[in-house]
């Protein structure tokens, strides 16, 4: 099967000013720290034109996966809730599958938990799995 994958770098610095590769800006990693809106925003408009370039290059939708690890999670979430508000009728929404390492130091199992249970009580269909002792990194779950 044919498979895009997207990586984007763009500098920011939340932390002591060090710069790093990721998706959006942050002011710090916090999860009392207002998101950096205009960051997010942006990304979302230029990862919508490429879902859309994709829709005309005539690959179905239902063949699309929107996915992302760490950051790259939480703007696949941004990207998906901003193109449901654009084409609520046109893009039935899959399960929102969501995985999470029980001993992520750096993004809290807890704030995972929070991020999914507001998104299960609005009606979406979702699902949360934890991993005992992984931390903030990939694992093989197939």
């Amino acid at each position: 099967t044919d498979m895009k994958k997207l990586r984007r770098n763009m500098p920011y610095t939340p932390m002591r000013r060090a710069q790093s590769s990721v998706w959006f800006d942050r002011h710090k990693i916090s999860q009392d720290c207002p998101e950096h809106l205009e960051s997010i925003d942006s990304m979302c408009d230029h990862l919508s034109a490429i879902v859309q370039e994709e829709i005309r290059a005539v690959i179905p939708k239902h063949r699309m996966v929107i996915g992302g690890f760490s950051m790259g999670g939480a703007m696949a979430l941004n990207l998906v809730w901003v193109l449901l508000l654009e084409n609520a009728s046109q893009w039935p929404l899959p399960e929102l599958l969501q995985f999470h390492g029980t001993a992520d130091e750096l993004v809290f199992h807890s704030w995972g938990e929070e991020t999914n249970s507001p998104l299960k009580k609005a009606g979406l269909n979702t699902s949360f799995h934890s991993f005992p002792d992984l931390n903030h990194q990939l694992c093989n779950w197939m």
